[in-house]
């Protein structure tokens, strides 16, 4: 079964064979079975077999308590089957529905991969620029494989969870830093906006490129997709939003 389950089922790493379960499910399945066959054998034997074998009672094995009981047990196999061939069948039908829901994206004919990267500075411009262009031509690189309609890529996949956890600062475009490398400048300028309360918020966000959308189809409700005129700030801000 975790052959046949998909990669991006939750928690799925956590599904295993439990030992102890395993073994209190094999002594008690045991239990039961030589339970039972001592309890048929001892209905068996008790009373005189010659006289229930005897001329005159064909249609009776046993006496009517003994058979009340072999009826008993009977019915008790049959709604517990019944009960596990229900629940069998509730799985089943959840299954099914949780497969059939639209998640807002596309699914199928989708193809990611992870890309980690050694950690770096990020007053280093030179190594930030470094990044930043690797990054494009891994992406201009997998846009000119055939078969590849769009390409994009993110700091975290939809419903994947793992997310940044972060505080998130709302700016017009004439409020928007020239330079974005001038760590210094950033920072004085995101201090003096902050201190405006109403322009703070909270929220998950990662980071995107042009084509994240197209790619998994993500529908536009509001405003412009962004492309490769926005830069770094931008499109973090647009993500988050």
């Amino acid at each position: 079964m975790l052959a046949l389950a998909p990669e991006s089922l939750p928690r799925f790493d956590g599904v295993s064979v439990s030992v102890p379960i395993l073994l209190f499910a094999s002594l008690l399945s045991c239990a039961v079975a030589v339970g039972l066959g001592v309890f048929t054998a001892i209905r068996a034997t008790s009373g005189d077999v010659r006289q229930g074998l005897g001329e005159g009672r064909h249609g009776r094995a046993g006496s009517s308590s003994s058979q009340r009981i072999g009826r008993g047990i009977v019915a008790g196999q049959i709604a517990i089957t019944l009960i596990l061939v229900i629940g069998a069948g509730l799985l089943c039908r959840s299954l099914i529905k949780v497969l059939e829901v639209d998640p807002g994206f596309r699914v199928d004919k989708i193809v990611t991969m992870d890309i980690s990267l050694p950690g770096f500075d990020w007053t280093d411009s030179k190594t930030k620029a470094a990044q930043a262009t690797f990054f494009a031509d891994l992406i201009h690189r997998l846009t000119r494989v055939p078969g590849v309609r769009e390409v994009g890529a993110t700091s975290g996949l939809t419903l994947n969870g793992g997310l940044p956890d972060g505080i998130f600062l709302l700016m017009t475009q004439d409020e928007v830093p020239k330079n974005v490398n001038n760590i210094e400048s950033l920072a004085r300028q995101f201090d003096i906006l902050s201190r405006q309360k109403e322009r703070l918020g909270s929220a998950d966000f990662c980071v995107a490129t042009d084509g994240y959308f197209q790619a998994l189809g993500l529908p536009l409700l509001r405003a412009r997709i962004f492309d490769e005129r926005d830069g770094p700030i931008l499109r973090m801000s647009h993500c988050a939003t």
